[in-house]
């Protein structure tokens, strides 16, 4: 069976699409665009950076190259998601004292 007929159905939507236009986290759980990136603005947009895919105990998160691929780098969302993820990279620091970090998260 080729790719382009291979069908889903969105778990938020219920719409059936094929799997060629889904997207997902990287595990076997696929949403339509529209879905997928009103999830993930959301989860952004709260300061979520460590959004899970929305199916229960599933443990795939949103990764920044994953990120990139849905929102251009020059978007609104996408400048949010870097300042959120570069701020939680800081906040969990071992070393926040390093300089560099320090002036870093002063940049944000």
């Amino acid at each position: 069976m080729l790719l382009m007929e291979i069908k889903f159905d969105c778990p938020i939507c219920y719409t059936t699409e094929n799997i060629k236009d889904g997207y997902s986290f990287g595990c076997n759980h696929y949403y339509c665009k529209d879905c997928f990136k009103e999830y993930l603005m959301l989860a952004i947009n709260d300061g979520n950076i460590l959004c899970t895919c929305p199916v229960e105990k599933c443990p795939e998160i949103l990764t920044p190259k994953l990120a990139v691929s849905i929102f251009p780098q020059n978007s609104e969302v996408y400048q949010k998601y870097k300042r959120f993820y570069i701020k939680t990279i800081v906040e969990t620091s071992q070393n926040v004292k390093d300089p560099f970090i320090s002036e870093l998260y002063l940049l944000l």
